[in-house]
């Protein structure tokens, strides 16, 4: 007896097990002619299915056979069986409003939905749930009715502003958008960086601006009438922020800081971002209103960061003029004075030791500040690295190359991991380069080709191919040996010598054409320092005309000409704009991109 009783247990698994395991193929197949459009040969395999199998996938993908296939009657009967399985999920009441309204049954489909506005749920997930199924359908006045409902009801819990918001962000309507976004800020300022995070999802591809000119009037209306409001005040800063007006940015963040009384970080903040956008003369200001206004925490930062932006100003021109040199000079003369020569101050001396050397000539003044950097012992490892590239750079720039490569093997020995080890090697390789020993730099070039530091990287990748394509196209290195000693002069400021040696390349070797671009933008570099910039200009169009690896780079320094040294700007502007369009995987991208920007906001 027990036998047979086992026997009808065991048999009956097996069954079970087989049913499931057809019901699984039936599924798989299902979705297979789903994805293949085959909707009635879907609809044949997964009405099978869902006599055991009411999950949600099963439901969905029948239902959207049957409308593809126009069976609403078929789908409405479908709705109905998932609402007795799930009667507590009223977006299924969404599927069945939609049948109808593709059987134009309007009546009945309004009819369903008040049924749905009556039983309104006590939880805003449920409710978001709904919504974002008439969202999908594009049921938008329905959906306003229903999240404005929803905003009603829950008013003490959740405000719908976002999802309102998306709402009519899709029907155009930014100015309600935007009103419906700022309405969440009643709820607390801890809902500011949400309201960031969707209105930057909105600017997206908003590429002539008139959402964003939307977004600010609506927030300045809102401070009119909320003027105590700080989480306003915070995002139309932001907007600034984002629109690159720095200007106006720092009016905001002075009065929040005030307001606030956050001793001068939100500034320092805007400050360093600024100058990191390459708004040096925002950067400086605020930096100046840090040191003058002295009841703040970063007055002593900003005295070392404003002489460091002020440097980065004058550098971003390319080359320095002597007032520039001079202004440089009594910036760092006064920080140091007033701050000391320390370990906090090392920073300072060594880039003020390389203007020392490269710019006054006082190569021995120089190299004592470095000195006394490397040799006290409260310095960082790192600063004292640093002053021991510097040093090797001045010793390479007098002549005295292999002292500087012992210190740049120094410094790789002690952050050979480090970006500061990766530019040591470097150096080591271009030092090797200048005086000809080719095989050599290229061996230390190519260790570099996996630096995580991209732009070291990525010289290390230009040098490597200079070398390489030059030795490959004959066997002979003068041509290279000449370009090198060029660039070594230029290193050395030398530049009618540079231009000389430069001027022999194409005449004594004619064929030698893979180096012709480097020889153009070089000459160009150097007219540049001698304020030749028409010449310049004709150097530069001639590395393009080559057609080589220089392109994008040459585009980027005739830019730069156009806007630093000629006041051309819609010549610059063009050149940006080829590099964005023509060499969209360049490394100048991101810069082109920024300075164009820059440009176009003037």
């Amino acid at each position: 007896m027990l036998n047979h009783k086992f026997k009808f247990v065991f048999f009956s698994f097996l069954l079970f097990l087989c049913v499931l395991k057809v019901s699984a193929q039936n599924k798989e197949l299902g979705y297979q002619f789903f994805s293949e459009q085959k909707y009635a040969e879907a609809i044949e395999e997964l009405e099978k299915v869902y006599k055991t199998n009411t999950e949600q996938r099963v439901y969905e993908t029948l239902l959207q056979s049957y409308i593809f296939l126009n069976k609403y009657n078929e789908g409405l009967k479908l709705v109905d069986k998932q609402l007795k399985n799930q009667a507590q999920n009223q977006a299924l009441s969404v599927d069945k409003i939609h049948l109808l309204v593709l059987k134009n049954d309007s009546k009945s489909a309004e009819k369903t939905f008040k049924d749905l506005i009556k039983n309104f749920p006590d939880n805003q997930f449920k409710v978001i749930e709904v919504g974002n199924k008439l969202l999908a359908y594009k049921y938008y006045n329905w959906l306003e009715e229903y999240y404005t409902k929803g905003a009603k009801e829950l008013k003490e819990i959740y405000s719908f502003s976002f999802e309102l918001a998306e709402l009519y962000f899709a029907q155009q309507k930014y100015d309600m958008m935007i009103t419906s976004l700022l309405t969440a800020l009643n709820y607390g300022d801890d809902y500011l960086e949400a309201v960031q995070n969707t209105i930057s999802t909105y600017l997206y591809d908003d590429s002539d601006g008139s959402i964003k000119q939307i977004i600010f009037v609506n927030i300045q209306k809102k401070i009119q009438s909320h003027p105590n409001s700080t989480a306003l005040l915070e995002l139309l800063t932001w907007m600034h922020l984002q629109d690159l007006n720095f200007n106006r940015a720092y009016d905001y963040a002075i009065a929040l800081d005030k307001r606030n009384g956050e001793q001068g970080k939100r500034i320092f903040d805007l400050a360093n971002v600024a100058r990191n956008n390459l708004q040096f003369d925002v950067a400086i200001t605020a930096y100046n209103y840090l040191i003058e206004n002295k009841d703040n925490f970063y007055q002593r930062l900003s005295k070392i960061e404003l002489v460091k932006v002020l440097k980065q100003k004058v550098e971003s021109k390319n080359i320095l003029q002597e007032n520039d040199i001079l202004m440089l000079q009594k910036a760092y003369e006064k920080a140091l004075k007033e701050l000391g020569l320390n370990d906090q101050t090392a920073e300072l001396q060594i880039d003020y030791a390389n203007i020392l050397a490269f710019y006054l000539k006082k190569n021995n003044d120089a190299l004592v500040l470095l000195d006394d950097v490397i040799k006290n012992a409260k310095v960082k490892p790192q600063d004292k690295a640093q002053a021991k590239l510097i040093k090797g750079d001045i010793l390479l720039f007098t002549g005295d190359v292999w002292e500087a490569v012992l210190l740049y093997g120094q410094v790789y020995s002690d952050y050979k991991n480090d970006a500061i080890g990766f530019d040591a090697k470097y150096k080591t390789a271009k030092a090797y380069y200048y005086t000809g020993d080719f095989k050599w730099a290229k061996t230390q070039l190519d260790v570099l080709k996996g630096a995580t530091h991209k732009l070291i990287a990525n010289d290390a990748i230009g040098l490597s191919i200079l070398i390489s394509d030059n030795l490959a196209t004959d066997t002979i290195e003068e041509p290279l040996k000449l370009f090198a000693e060029a660039d070594y002069l230029f290193y050395q400021k030398m530049y009618m010598e540079a231009l000389e040696k430069l001027r022999w390349i194409p005449l004594q070797f004619p064929n030698h054409s893979t180096l012709l671009d480097d020889v153009f933008y070089l000459k160009a570099k150097i007219y540049v320092y001698l304020q030749k910039y028409n010449e310049a200009i004709e150097s530069l169009t001639n590395a393009i005309a080559q057609d080589d690896l220089l392109v994008d780079e040459s585009l980027m320094f005739l830019a730069e000409i156009y806007s630093n040294y000629l006041n051309q700007a819609d010549k610059a502007l063009e050149c940006y704009e080829k590099v964005l369009t023509d060499f969209d995987d360049s490394v100048f991208v991101n810069e082109a991109r920024t300075k164009y920007r820059l440009i176009r906001g003037k």
